[in-house]
């Protein structure tokens, strides 16, 4: 048969099972109740050092599902003077910062809602607290205050810096004659008083709380802990992007002006409801919680939407057409997938043992959140166990009349190497992989002839019993076929159908292979 009757069968065979997963097999996650994200998540960890059942998996189970929806974010797109807008809701997992400290167990790990950071404050005299709002991972001890210029009533303003506030020193290369002691002493004290411009500057934009890149030196951590400001020294970069993001404020990697001198824009700052220092398992962290930063967007992308109508109004066709472009990219930068909403992010916190069954769990987590994310964008699945596998090759199987006979063949080929996957579940589990792989392709091939039965009109009993059988998955424990949706294992629709179209396109791109040539290692010399 040559591959080109091949490539056309497995790609109508790609199309139909993708077709039919959407139309057939998936199941909106409205009609299952609160407990189908939930269990997504336990599906997902079953084989993993926090499933396995039991207390771990139902906590952490509860807590990636509160973390993927404390990152929702909506975004605006479309709008202006010929299109309606539209909103646009994501859930980017990496906007979950994952924090690991080692001691205690799996289940003392915890979410902490707002964007964590894995050091402490750089001074001891420095407040714990600056703003208010957000509760603490640990009760804090009665009579402690928020100390700051506002006594911790209002909001904390946060000033972002990749700068080094330390004080300046002459760059390499550079020589300065000098002819008095006087003159050194001066240039000394000049240099002090850079640094000490520098903090004024940041100080008068309002910032109660600085976070840096690089270095604080104690001259301007003096200057800090009297004006009663929190600050973090050698923050990680990335760290301090989500920070960034979560309040709404930039990052300065320079105090440099246009003319000539150093200073500080106020705009620049970013806003939350507290910035809290708490100490867990021995460490200190700093928590970031209730960022603006979602607010800060979306009050841009409705002021650009607001002038984009009113440049329509006026008649301006360039002008509309400038306005509605910036309105389509209001609060958009280049890593999107990290704008955070009103929420302010969130922080899985995890605790173990050791750094190895940390470094598992970290892994484990992440998968489950993005099968979360997957179902949540989504907003279907389908039964685990199995299931989608057996009804798609059922379903490739019956054919399709007005295929030509050898592309039919293609499909065939097809349908059976979609049954790979029940079958290694069952010999995963030492079970009897024929068995069972057999009474779940009968089950489903009853399902799919009672649904052809109802489609003709026909009703009853036997055909709404049959129905259900199309949710038939594998039980591995007990070696019995079973209803995967009332047990709880569900799967991500999207998940399967992205599968079935890379299975299908590497099988196509082999097959393109005209010639292959192997070059066999030189051997040895005599």
């Amino acid at each position: 048969m040559h591959p080109t009757a091949v490539i056309s069968g497995f790609r109508r065979a790609a199309r139909d099972a993708c077709a039919f997963v959407r139309d057939e097999l998936a199941i909106p996650v409205s009609s299952l109740g609160d407990d189908a994200l939930a269990a997504v998540a336990r599906t997902s960890m079953s084989s993993k050092v926090i499933g396995g059942g039991g207390r771990t998996t139902e906590h952490f189970a509860a807590l990636l599902v509160d973390a993927v929806k404390a990152v929702r974010t909506e975004r605006v797109e479309g709008g202006g003077a010929s299109s309606s807008s539209t909103v646009v809701v994501k859930y980017p997992v990496s906007a979950v910062t994952v924090l690991k400290a080692r001691g205690g167990s799996l289940l003392d790990s915890q979410l902490i809602r707002g964007v964590a950071l894995n050091l402490g404050k750089a001074a001891a005299g420095m407040p714990s607290r600056v703003g208010v709002g957000g509760g603490s991972v640990g009760e804090k001890k009665d009579g402690e205050k928020a100390r700051g210029g506002d006594g911790g009533k209002s909001v904390a303003r946060i000033a972002c810096l990749d700068v080094n506030l330390q004080k300046a020193r002459m760059h390499l290369g550079v020589q300065v004659l000098i002819t008095d002691p006087a003159q050194l002493e001066a240039i000394r004290a000049r240099e002090a008083d850079i640094a000490k411009e520098r903090v004024a500057a940041i100080l008068a934009a309002g910032a109660n709380v600085v976070l840096t890149t690089k270095g604080i030196d104690d001259l301007c951590l003096k200057y800090f802990v009297e004006a009663g400001v929190m600050a973090a020294r050698r923050v990680p970069k990335d760290a301090l992007r989500r920070v960034a993001k979560a309040t709404g404020a930039t990052l300065v990697t320079s105090l440099a002006d246009e003319e000539g001198g150093e200073a500080f824009d106020a705009s620049c700052l970013g806003t939350a409801d507290a910035v809290v220092e708490e100490n867990v398992a021995g460490d200190d962290i700093i928590v970031v919680r209730g960022g603006h930063g979602g607010k800060k967007r979306r009050k841009e992308a409705a002021e650009a939407l607001a002038s984009a109508s009113a440049a329509s109004n006026g008649g301006g066709g360039d002008v509309s057409a400038a306005a509605a472009a910036a309105a389509a990219t209001a609060g958009d930068d280049e890593e999107d997938d990290d704008v955070f909403a009103e929420g302010g992010g969130a922080t899985l916190l995890l605790r173990g043992a050791n750094d190895y069954l940390l470094d598992e769990a970290e892994r484990a987590a992440h998968d489950a959140m993005c099968v979360v994310r997957r179902v949540l964008e989504s907003g279907s699945v389908v039964p685990g166990g199995g299931a989608a596998e057996a009804a798609i090759s059922v379903f490739l199987e019956r054919g399709t009349p007005s295929l030509a006979p050898r592309e039919q063949l293609a499909v065939a080929e097809a349908a059976e190497a979609v049954l790979a996957v029940p079958r290694a579940l069952a010999s995963n589990a030492a079970r009897d992989g024929a068995d069972l792989v057999a009474k779940l392709r009968a089950y489903h091939f009853k399902a799919q002839k009672a649904a052809e039965d109802k489609k003709a009109g026909k009703s009853g009993e036997e055909i709404e019993r049959d129905l259900l059988l199309g949710r038939c998955g594998l039980d591995l424990e007990r070696g019995l076929v079973r209803d995967s949706v009332a047990a709880g294992v569900l799967e991500p629709a999207g998940g399967k159908v992205s599968a079935l179209r890379f299975a299908a396109e590497a099988a196509i791109t082999i097959l393109r292979i005209d010639d292959l040539i192997r070059v066999e290692p030189a051997g040895d010399e005599q």
